[in-house]
């Protein structure tokens, strides 16, 4: 078992596991059966800026709402709305959908839903302009590796916490993998998964970021990659 397994699809008690035979094709064919380009949506964009360094004039002028027309937003609702939606599905599309609007820093905080996202993406229709990033937020000039792209949500189960202006994501001190909203979420969570994964997570990424440190060297980026210790938990997971 490795962390990033261990913490994809992590905002609920349980997990429905999709059928072992089944093809990705199968889940969007079933998406696209109840609510015809929503897959389109909740895709990484490629006309979407990254919010870093490199693109970060870019990213400053980026459309509100990633970019989508009322009528997109209101596809949206209705899929989270159609009878007959497989849980698993229904779970995934909102994992996807929820990734792409934190890496477009779209302010969706304590969102549990779909139609809440899509309350978020009508928000910044209504306003006009994308939301405001957090003063602290930090644009990085890497561009390889471990780094911050984007809001960072609570890894703790049930938790659907996004970082805000006055809220700031800490990180495992010891693996800098996982990220909790506070230290109860912290703690539950080492309780329950991380002590299992800590250790293994920490290697992966240690090596992960020798091959990163050399490749942002040739790229002619100097910040490392593992950013700054201020965003760790304060004394890290207890040790196992």
């Amino acid at each position: 078992m490795n962390a990033a397994d261990l913490y994809s699809g992590t905002k609920w008690d349980s997990d429905d596991e999709a059928d072992e035979d089944e093809s990705p094709s199968d889940f969007k064919a079933r998406v696209e059966a109840i609510s015809a380009g929503v897959l389109r949506i909740i895709a990484f964009n490629d006309d979407d800026p990254n919010p870093e360094e490199s693109s970060k004039d870019a990213f400053l002028a980026r459309p509100p709402a990633l970019g989508l027309s009322q009528k997109q937003v209101q596809s949206l609702r209705k899929f989270d709305a159609a009878s007959g939606v497989l849980a698993r599905d229904s779970k995934r599309v909102f994992e996807m959908l929820r990734s792409r609007m934190t890496r477009q820093c779209v302010s969706c905080d304590g969102a549990s839903t779909i139609t809440a996202l899509a309350d978020a993406l009508d928000a910044e229709r209504a306003a006009g302009v994308a939301s405001k990033l957090p003063t602290w937020y930090k644009f990085s000039d890497q561009s390889f590796g471990p780094r911050r792209l984007g809001l960072r949500d609570c890894s703790a189960r049930g938790c659907f916490r996004i970082e805000t202006e006055t809220l700031k994501m800490k990180r495992c001190a010891q693996c800098a993998v996982p990220h909790y909203c506070g230290k109860e979420h912290q703690a539950e969570d080492w309780r329950l998964r991380h002590k299992h994964v800590c250790a293994k997570a920490k290697h992966d990424r240690d090596s992960l970021n020798k091959a990163s440190e050399m490749l942002n060297f040739y790229s002619s980026r100097s910040e490392g990659p593992q950013g700054s210790p201020n965003d760790r938990m304060p004394g890290g997971c207890p040790q196992q």
